[in-house]
Formats: structure tokens, C-alpha cells, sequence
């Protein structure tokens, strides 16, 4: 663990050390405050975080939920929320949780397609839409299909000058695991 952390240490502007986490490892560390018996100052510690950052990592979907409900025309506060599904997906997936990882990122996407069908030029929307599919494809039998609509939306935002350069990659990815799909 030592290792990963120097890894993934940042210096903050005041010269303390802060930690990066990826979003697998924060859904591990989340996931860890779960199992029976934990506390969140104990797995805090061991990975050396503070206490208070690690609830008020867990306490974000309940936090966008009551913001998106309080204001459902509010498409930020909607994004947030699927973000936060998302995160809850991920944290399902690390326990083995698979059918209540499927419903969370269902949830999520299903917000996510409702802001891209409104609004489809907001390239936004539609990498969001791109990440939730590609999350539905590895926690459902039906990748292949959810593989194949993610890279058609990758694909037209290509085409068209749309897609972000940092999102470049998206395509040959997605052509990747298409053919790791279709071949198991």
C-alpha cells in the first residue's frame, strides 16, 4: 500500500502532501467502512486519509439526490447525481455486489440518456452517456450491445469534431473490447 500511496501523493500549494485515488481504489477504500465491524476513522487511518473525507466521500449520492429532486430541471445537479450512481455502482462492483452495481449504473445511465436526448449537442452528455454504457457492457450479459451503442456515439462525436482530444482514445478502445466480446 505504501507504494501505491507514494504513487499517487500530490503536493498541495501550502506543500502538504495529498493523496490522488482513482475511482476503483476510492470504491475499495468505501467499500472496506462497509464490512461489518468497520469503522470509517479505522479505515481512514490505514490508508492514511482523514476521517472526514472519507464520509463526506459516502454521504455524495445523498447529497445529489436531494439536490436533483429539489430541482429536476437542473441538469448539473442531474449529472451529479449519476455521478454519484455511478460511484455507488463501482463500490458494488468492489464488494461483489454485481446485481445492485447493474441497478445503479441502469440508474445513472438512464439519467444520462434523458440529458443527452435533450440536449444532443452538449458533448458532455454524450461522453457521459459513452461511460455508462461501457459500464453497463462489464457489469451486464449484454456488453456486446452496450459496447456497440457506446461506440457509435464515440464514433459521430469523431466524425463530426466533437470528440475531446483527451477522449481520442475512446474509439480504438471501444473497436478493443468489441472484439473481446464478440470473440468470448
Amino acid at each position: 500500500m505504501d507504494g501505491m500511496t507514494e504513487f499517487l501523493t500530490d503536493t498541495d500549494k501550502g506543500g502538504r502532501r495529498c493523496p490522488r485515488w482513482p475511482n476503483d481504489v476510492k470504491a475499495r477504500i468505501v467499500a472496506e467502512t462497509l464490512v461489518e465491524g468497520a469503522t470509517v476513522n479505522a479505515v481512514a487511518r490505514q490508508y492514511g486519509m482523514r476521517p472526514k473525507a472519507l464520509e463526506r466521500y459516502t454521504e455524495g449520492y445523498q447529497i445529489a439526490q436531494r439536490l436533483a429532486q429539489a430541482d429536476p430541471d437542473n441538469t448539473q445537479w442531474q449529472r451529479d447525481l449519476s455521478v454519484s450512481l455511478d460511484r455507488l455502482g463501482d463500490l458494488h462492483r468492489a464488494r461483489g455486489e454485481a446485481d445492485k452495481a447493474l441497478d445503479r449504473y441502469t440508474e445513472g445511465y438512464q439519467i444520462r440518456k434523458l440529458l443527452a436526448q435533450a440536449d444532443p449537442a452538449n458533448t458532455q452528455w454524450q461522453r457521459d452517456l459513452i461511460v455508462s454504457l461501457v459500464k453497463l457492457a462489464e457489469a451486464s450479459s449484454n456488453g456486446l450491445a452496450r459496447y456497440q451503442d457506446a461506440l457509435n456515439i464515440a464514433e459521430q462525436l469523431a466524425n463530426t469534431g466533437r470528440l475531446a482530444p483527451t477522449d481520442a482514445w475512446m474509439v480504438d478502445e471501444l473497436r478493443r473490447r468489441l472484439e473481446g466480446a464478440s470473440d468470448g
